[in-house]
């Protein structure tokens, strides 16, 4: 195994982390989908997913750490339905099947964007914080236990706007999540 992968499980494991969330779009693919992606786009788009997502995603189940994916990816960005593109859940699940497809049944998935919905409370609908509480509640985890959640990143506005869950920007927005900016930029405790 790759040392720096095994210096980051441990990183995650010593702050107590239960669930481990990765965002989508230029996070573990280096690609964004701008909630318009042809099918005609996703072989490409499956081919943008990074070489470290599959090694750590595999090693976290086999360590016992829970699996999630948050993304603003939302099908109801698009309504009525258009059926040559591919968003949302859809998408995720293209995403996990093609690169972990042996534990694609243990991420649990939040495709949600606050554009496209209405109804919901402010609060909720800055960065993840609603998929956050989501996912949380799917893995019965209180509210006061959140920094057991640690959130992979690219987007300021997603690592900053927290409710106690841990964060980790990705920096190079080409390269998407890569074990450099995992181990320099993980918070060590939950930020305020």
């Amino acid at each position: 195994m790759d040392p720096l992968l095994e210096e980051l499980l441990q990183r995650i494991q010593h702050l107590g982390v239960k669930v481990v969330v990765f965002d989508m779009d230029r996070t573990i693919c280096t690609k964004h989908s701008r909630g318009k992606l042809q099918r005609t786009e996703l072989p490409n788009f499956l081919q943008s997913i990074v070489q470290v997502f599959r090694p750590m995603v595999l090693e976290l189940h086999n360590r016992g750490i829970k699996l999630a994916i948050a993304t603003h990816s939302d099908a109801a960005e698009h309504n009525p339905p258009k059926p040559e593109m591919i968003i949302g859940d859809e998408l995720v699940a293209a995403v996990l099947q093609h690169s972990v497809p042996e534990v694609q049944e243990h991420f649990y998935v939040v495709a949600w964007n606050a554009k496209a919905r209405t109804g919901f409370p402010e609060e909720e609908g800055k960065g993840k914080i609603y998929h956050m509480h989501r996912i949380a509640e799917h893995y019965s985890i209180d509210k006061a236990d959140l920094g057991s959640l640690l959130l992979f990143d690219d987007l300021d506005s997603n690592v900053k706007e927290t409710d106690g869950f841990l964060t980790c920007k990705v920096h190079d927005e080409h390269e998407a999540f890569n074990l450099h900016d995992a181990l320099k930029n993980l918070t060590p405790v939950p930020p305020h």
